[in-house]
């Protein structure tokens, strides 16, 4: 498959999940490192996603009591740890749901938007990459701000 104008325009982005491990790249789809790759992204992901909740929970009462974000009942103290909880679950599902279920349908996608193409028009692929890359820088410093 050649690659497609929407795969280009969107580049950027595809760019940045192979950093986590989810190349969606046909000419390495069966590559053994990149599985190894993948799966050490996700278990790092899931430990540290588990270590955040371990830490909430063993630490409940100090929420309640130091008056974290304003938390001065037992009661949000739990709200907030299972705010927390639900953003880890979250996060860890995105990541599997990329892994399993985007990446197998990945090209399939691309070949049906490829058909598309002649019927859109040209500047579409250039906004549309425009966005990859404004998502992309943002995404970048949305981690960037978290360190």
């Amino acid at each position: 498959m050649n690659s497609s104008q929407f795969q280009r325009s969107l580049q950027p982005l595809t760019c940045l999940l192979a950093l986590i491990g989810v190349d969606l790249t046909k000419s390495v789809r069966n590559s053994k490192w990149l599985f190894f790759y993948a799966t050490i992204c996700l278990f790092l992901n899931a430990a540290s996603q588990m270590d955040v909740i371990i830490y909430c929970f063993q630490n409940i009462r100090e929420f309640s009591i130091l008056g974290f974000g304003k938390l001065e009942t037992i009661t949000s103290a739990w709200s907030t740890v299972m705010d927390i909880t639900n953003y880890a679950i979250h996060g860890v599902g995105g990541h599997v749901v990329l892994l399993f279920v985007v990446r197998t349908r990945w090209a399939t996608l691309i070949e049906r938007f490829s058909r598309l193409e002649d019927q859109l028009d040209p500047e579409f692929f250039v906004k549309l990459h425009r966005v990859s890359i404004f998502a992309t820088g943002f995404i970048i410093l949305w981690v960037i701000k978290a360190f």
